[in-house]
């Protein structure tokens, strides 16, 4: 790891300085380090600088970033710059990447095998459950569920990623500091733990509605592809998928019923050529085709299981067994075996048949 640019953190740090205008103040400048140095007149003579950009920038000048850096460290966030060696090699391509990430959690997950999952904020029942059954099944394959932690589609693919005991990333429109919505503070604590929580905010920045297009195109370039479950045409979801494509990602899309505002998006997606997927292997298999992980997905699948989970899968092959015989044979009794079986079926690694008789998929 290189040592910490700090003069990169405080350039990042200025009000009206995106991605776009940091790298071309460095390009400029040849350092964040010259760009603080540099006095007010000669900013000035850089056409693309107005008055309240020179009066920011000189503003932050005097800011004690040691005092900013200790902060974020004592909340137990770690800022990785864009020429760390830790800085994800998935967002280098993408056009103007982030100059400094904020992250909580784990970091080798940015550079992983994963997948997005995104969609509306108001959506219906049947695309809260596909998004969950399709995170739960994704992440039991061994992908990375990728998302933004909003309302409706979002927190449901983080939390069947988590109840399948796999990984999800998080991408937030604000500071790691800020829990957004308010009603996720539990998911977000549980994504710290066990996932990784992404921004390119500073501290303290509110979630305003235009952060969510940058928030979004770190969710697209992060991910190998990006799954759009249900969408209006005003989606921001459309927005991820449109900046998945930019960046040469693939875009797969749940068709919704033609009667529905809310399947407008995701159908005309279809239209336009993002693949239609109405089951977890239509994704699956569309990598498994490009890259041989069938064996290391394999292994992943059963590895994010439980021991317990694992005790009776291993019970179950491609020959029927009734739950009575499960029973007798785990020494686990009815009711403790149906919440497994039912969380196994849902997972894709058993089939029920009919009578309570199970079968490995």
């Amino acid at each position: 790891m290189v040592k910490l640019d700090k003069s990169w953190i405080k350039l990042s740090l200025v009000p009206q300085v995106g991605p776009q205008r940091f790298f071309d103040l460095i390009e400029y400048f040849g350092s964040a380090e010259e760009v603080f140095k540099t006095d007010r007149h000669e900013l000035k003579n850089i056409g693309s600088l107005n008055d309240n950009l020179i009066e920011e920038i000189q503003k932050c000048r005097d800011i004690d970033i040691d005092v900013y850096i200790n902060k974020v460290t004592s909340m137990g966030i770690k800022l990785i710059t864009y020429n760390d060696n830790e800085y994800p090699n998935n967002l280098k391509n993408i056009h103007y990447p982030p100059p400094v990430l904020y992250l909580k959690g784990n970091v080798e997950l940015l550079d992983g095998m994963n997948i997005a999952i995104v969609g509306s904020r108001n959506c219906s029942y049947y695309g809260s459950q596909i998004a969950y059954n399709f995170a739960a099944r994704l992440a039991a394959a061994g992908f990375t569920i990728v998302s933004g932690m909003a309302r409706g589609i979002d927190s449901m693919a983080h939390q069947g990623a988590i109840s399948a005991n796999g990984k999800t990333i998080a991408v937030v429109g604000s500071g790691l500091d800020i829990i957004y919505p308010r009603e996720n503070k539990e998911l977000y604590r549980t994504i710290a733990k066990s996932g990784a929580l992404v921004s390119e905010f500073p501290l303290g920045t509110e979630p305003l509605k235009q952060n969510f297009p940058r928030r979004n195109r770190i969710i697209s370039g992060l991910s190998v592809g990006v799954l759009v479950v249900e969408a209006g045409v005003r989606s921001g979801s459309l927005i991820t998928a449109g900046f998945a494509l930019e960046q040469g990602k693939d875009v797969f899309a749940i068709p919704g019923n033609i009667n529905y505002e809310s399947s407008m998006g995701t159908n005309n997606l279809i239209k336009e050529g993002a693949k239609l997927v109405t089951s977890v292997n239509d994704i699956i298999e569309e990598y498994e085709l490009r890259i041989d992980l069938k064996e290391k997905i394999e292994n992943q699948r059963v590895n994010n299981l439980s021991e317990g989970y694992k005790k009776i899968l291993d019970y179950i092959d491609d020959k029927p067994i009734s739950i009575n015989s499960i029973s007798n044979i785990s020494g686990v009794s009815i009711n403790e075996l149906i919440a497994v079986l039912n969380k196994l079926v849902l997972l894709g690694y058993i089939k029920e048949l009919p009578g309570k008789f199970y079968v490995k998929v």
